[in-house]
């Protein structure tokens, strides 16, 4: 069969070289096997997949560095044209990468040509800045090995990786007058999913770094300053969330960033020792406060919200005498529905920080108090639904779904599986037998 054409073969060249780790897999175990010109593009896949494989290994303490920025970045561009020129000037040192005993050698050589390249010519790299991406580059043979020592140090270190970590400071500070900064910055990048874990490392940085009396005098005062500022930013995010006219979206959004302000504070009072009349030491206790009044009042309004969606309504049940139980009549679609749905988010999200904030056995007691008022709101509307009671059963069925996504919200899978179950047992007995479940008097 005749090959794939040069123009075609250069279109799928370029998908294959933009398309993410997990969809490169993908395209990997669907091509297995085949042939013809699905061959051809299989090798492609297998040729792209080594290239990133030899580049992560050679660029790896970097490569965690965010894609774009204002400062501290490596977009995927410029490391790409700097493979591919390294490529072409030292096609040797690549092919080092593949012998267990060379690679690490050639792999330090390989970032010193990328750091010669930048230097070379800045302005030829306009999507960075240059200079200081070299700057990095010259780090990276004593960072090289720092990665995966990260989970140690952000957890029980042993003397031996504190010293090491330390060693590395001295060499990167004597490298470069920002050294430390620089490399305490490209592990921040490898704990993206938890930055407040950098304060662990600016803890590890030299004896006594904890205290706030050696940090504000040194240079890493401005990656604590920064992330206390971060951990502000992201409270007022959340802060400023209206519930009841955001977008599913936008509650996520602020869940998130409750979320991280929630864990720098943490992460502050576990690892710094700041003075309690200082200025973080108050940043941090005003926003602490504010959090909890917000989180607690947002429980509330969640109970509110449900108790809203679903309501109940006087039901007799003897001569004179009400009590109340499920409206069944009312509206599965309202917006009270759509509001108590993203009011459960938050609560739900409130499960961690609670904790944190203090306003655990708060979020424990409401949350039980919304899982029996859903319990019983469900149980009770089964039964009449079962009974026959009901004239709209699909406007029923939907509010007893409605209910099983909010106990669903909460956590709660268990009964908001045996809600949906139940739901479907009694719509197929009523399918079956629609007199059978009209009681018989």
């Amino acid at each position: 069969m005749a090959a794939i054409p040069a123009k075609k073969a250069a279109m799928v060249r370029m998908v294959v070289e933009k398309s993410p780790d997990s969809v490169l897999e993908r395209l990997r175990a669907a091509l297995a096997g085949t042939s013809g010109r699905l061959a051809e593009v299989r090798q492609m896949v297998e040729a792209e997949r080594e290239r990133r494989r030899a580049m992560n290994f050679a660029f790896r303490p970097l490569m965690a560095l965010p894609k774009h920025g204002d400062g501290g970045h490596f977009p995927t561009e410029v490391r790409d044209r700097l493979w591919a020129e390294i490529n072409e000037l030292q096609p040797g040192l690549v092919e080092m990468l593949d012998d267990r005993r060379l690679a690490e050698g050639a792999a330090d050589k390989i970032c010193g040509v990328a750091a010669g390249l930048l230097r070379d010519d800045p302005n030829a790299w306009s999507e960075v800045d240059a200079l200081d991406l070299a700057s990095d580059f010259d780090l990276v043979t004593r960072l090289r090995d720092l990665p995966d020592l990260l989970p140690e140090l952000t957890g029980r270190p042993s003397d031996e990786a504190v010293t090491h970590f330390r060693l590395v400071l001295r060499d990167a500070q004597a490298m470069h007058e920002d050294g430390v900064m620089r490399v305490l910055r490209i592990l921040s990048a490898h704990l993206a999913a938890h930055p407040a874990q950098t304060l662990r490392l600016v803890a590890l940085s030299a004896p006594n770094a904890e205290q706030e009396a050696v940090i504000e005098g040194s240079e890493l005062s401005a990656l604590v300053e920064g992330l206390i500022t971060r951990s502000e930013a992201a409270g007022e995010v959340y802060l400023s969330l209206d519930p009841a006219s955001a977008s599913e979206a936008e509650v996520k959004a602020a869940d998130r960033k409750l979320h991280l302000a929630v864990e720098i504070l943490a992460e502050v009072a576990l690892t710094l020792q700041l003075r309690p009349g200082g200025a973080w030491a108050t940043r941090q206790r005003t926003l602490r406060r504010r959090l909890t009044d917000r989180a607690v009042h947002d429980m509330k309004a969640a109970l509110k919200a449900v108790e809203k969606a679903l309501p109940l309504a006087s039901a007799r049940i003897a001569r004179g005498m009400t009590r109340k139980a499920p409206d069944l009549g009312a509206d599965p679609d309202s917006p009270a529905i759509a509001e108590a749905q993203r009011r459960l988010i938050l609560f739900a999200g409130l499960k961690a920080a609670a904790a944190i904030l203090g306003c655990a056995a708060e979020k424990a007691r409401i949350g039980e108090t919304l899982e029996l008022r859903l319990a019983d709101y469900v149980e009770e509307a089964l039964d009449r639904l079962n009974d026959g009671e009901i004239e709209d059963r699909a406007r029923a069925a939907r509010l007893v779904e409605r209910a099983a996504d909010f106990l669903e919200r909460l956590g709660d899978s268990t009964l908001a599986t045996a809600a949906r179950r139940r739901l479907a047992a009694a719509e197929q007995r009523a399918h079956q037998d629609p007199l059978g479940s009209i009681r018989v008097a």
